[in-house]
C-alpha cells in the first residue's frame, strides 16, 4: 500500500479502515475453508490446487501489510538498477517509514528486496516501495 503524507495525515480513519478490513480478510483467506472453495471455484480449480497455489505462491506471511524485510538488499538492488542514486541515509529512512515505525510500533523496518519478489503481487509491492523509496531519496513526499 502506497500513500503520500497529505494522505495519510488527512485520511487516516479510511487508511485504518481499510486495513482492519485487509487484516480481516487475510485471516479468513487463511483460516475457513469457505475462502479457499470460494477461491477454487472462481478460478475454476480443484480445492487441493488452489491450498497449493495460495500456500506456496502466497503464504499469508507475505501478504501481511505489517510485515516488511530486507531494507538493506532493497536499497543495494536499487542502487544497481538505477532506482536510486545511492542506498537512503537514516534521516530519509527515518522519513520514509515514520508513518509506518508510528502504526505499528517498531523501531526496526525494511523492504522486501525486488530480487526476493516471486508473486506478481509481490513484486508490485517491492516495485512501489522502491518508488517510495525513490521518493523520499529525493525529498519528496
Amino acid at each position: 500500500m502506497i500513500t503520500n503524507t497529505a494522505t495519510a495525515e488527512q485520511r487516516r480513519d479510511v487508511i485504518e479502515r481499510y486495513l482492519q478490513g485487509y487484516r480481516e480478510t487475510l485471516d479468513w483467506m487463511y483460516s475457513d475453508p469457505a475462502a479457499l472453495k470460494a477461491y477454487a471455484e472462481w478460478v475454476g480449480i480443484s480445492e487441493a490446487l488452489a491450498k497449493q497455489v495460495r500456500d506456496q505462491f502466497f503464504p499469508k506471511e507475505n501478504l501481511r501489510l505489517e510485515r516488511l524485510s530486507g531494507l538493506d538488499e532493497a536499497m543495494a538492488d536499487s542502487v544497481s538498477l538505477k532506482f536510486l542514486p545511492a542506498p537512503l541515509t537514516k534521516p530519509q529512512q527515518d522519513e520514509l517509514f515514520k508513518y509506518y515505525a508510528a502504526r505499528n510500533r517498531v523501531s526496526r523496518y525494511s523492504i522486501v528486496p525486488i530480487s526476493r519478489c516471486h508473486s506478481s503481487q509481490t513484486r508490485a509491492n517491492c516495485v512501489s516501495l522502491v518508488a517510495a523509496a525513490m521518493a523520499a531519496s529525493r525529498g519528496l513526499r
